[in-house]
């Protein structure tokens, strides 16, 4: 990848982290971004959506058991791949259980933002 590739690509998450799909023209994609005023509520919001984005690998908007063990190694919970490849399914079902209150055996962003501001 060009240095040019990897700034449009960082431009890009910078442009779907405030919810502005790319035109494809840098200078008309940066005129919207100069534009944004938002509270810092909304930022945060936008901030939780990027990082669920970040673990709903799939895009189906939720994220599965599989796409949690990721999220528990980025938590700590588990420390390196080998303990990611292994980590049983008791301790998934466990945080699953605890993150997911409508017991659908996924992650919805609501369920996970209400996840993340708890105390």
């Amino acid at each position: 990848m060009s240095k040019v590739q990897g700034a449009q690509k960082e431009f890009n998450t910078i442009l779907k982290f405030f919810g502005i799909a790319s035109s494809g023209n840098f200078m008309a994609d940066l005129g919207k971004l100069s534009t944004i005023s938002m509270t810092e509520t909304a930022i945060e919001e936008n901030l939780y959506k990027f990082m669920f984005a970040c673990y709903d690998s799939d895009g189906n908007g939720s994220i599965d058991a599989t796409e949690l063990k990721a999220l528990l190694r980025d938590i700590g919970e588990v420390s390196n791949d080998d303990e990611l490849r292994n980590i049983d399914d008791p301790a998934v079902a466990e945080a699953l259980k605890t993150i997911d209150s409508d017991g659908n055996g996924s992650v919805e962003f609501p369920e996970f933002l209400a996840w993340l501001q708890a105390d």
